[in-house]
């Protein structure tokens, strides 16, 4: 299964897509999914474009990392406790796998509705197309901040 991101970001970022420390369009996707994550804010990444079908070598190592933070962020959308053991091996099942991705068909549709989302939320307070890399994290670190302080999941 592919990430994918909607076909709208490749060219919201396309001034600072590879540019460094963003040096590959994943670092972008990451970005997106971390805001979304926080917020849980997740969207059908409508016409999206698949990307890349695996963790790149920078995320690779941070996979079991990124495959608890959806689990978390599931578990805490759908109100479901730590104790609540037999939910929870449901939401694993579904979303996580013993494939070198770690996960299912639908834990990528989960992340990748998720970064569809986080997206949203970052054009939404970044009106301008980001056309410098240092900028864009400043503005992009001030709204992490933002929606850190405002999330229901992460805290």
């Amino acid at each position: 299964m592919p990430f994918k991101l909607k076909e709208q970001a490749f060219s919201w970022f396309k001034h600072i897509d590879r540019v460094s420390p963003l040096n590959t369009q994943f670092d972008l996707y990451y970005l997106c999914l971390l805001i979304g994550l926080i917020s849980g804010k997740s969207e059908s990444p409508h016409q999206s474009q698949d990307f890349v079908d695996h963790f790149v070598a920078g995320y690779y190592p941070y996979r079991r990392i990124i495959a608890g933070l959806l689990l978390h962020t599931e578990l805490k959308h759908f109100g479901i406790a730590l104790s609540e053991s037999d939910e929870i091996k449901q939401k694993i099942e579904l979303l996580l796998s013993s494939s070198d991705n770690m996960l299912t068909k639908d834990g990528f549709d989960k992340l990748n509705s998720y970064a569809s989302g986080g997206f949203n939320i970052i054009c939404s307070d970044i009106i301008d197309k980001p056309r410098n890399t240092s900028e864009f994290l400043l503005q992009y670190s001030s709204l992490l901040k933002s929606e850190m302080s405002k999330s229901t999941i992460w805290q």
